[in-house]
């Protein structure tokens, strides 16, 4: 399966600063997203732990398990599905994606509202 992505670029440092690699000074630049057939239905995830290094932000995608009684203490076991390193060059304009894309789903399908706490003890 092939995703298609148009970005747009005003200044060459623009290009490098997202990863793409070194471009000749250019106005647009298409990028063809390709999903390879084993990635495509994705994986679930029902909790993201967001951390970072000086270099990195790590987004780590896990699914909450069920309570568990543990040495008197109620444990969740969260096993992650998924761990992407993002380059701080790029976090900025993934968050602004994020936001866009969350208005854009909001004024199509109304509000968006945090869930309840489904597994008391687990901060939200």
């Amino acid at each position: 399966m092939l995703h298609r992505s148009r970005v747009s670029a005003r200044r060459h440092d623009e290009l490098q600063a997202c990863s793409w690699g070194t471009f000749a000074c250019v106005s647009e630049v298409q990028v063809n997203l390709q999903v390879r057939p084993d990635l495509e239905p994705g994986v679930y995830a029902n909790l993201a732990a967001v951390w970072h290094t000086q270099f990195d932000f790590t987004l780590d995608f896990a699914v909450l398990g069920l309570p568990e009684d543990v040495d008197g203490k109620t444990v969740v076991r969260a096993p992650v599905v998924a761990r992407v390193k993002i380059p701080t060059s790029v976090i900025f304009q993934i968050a602004q994606a994020i936001a866009t894309n969350v208005d854009n789903y909001e004024k199509e399908f109304g509000r968006l509202t945090p869930p309840p706490n489904e597994h008391p003890g687990v901060p939200k």
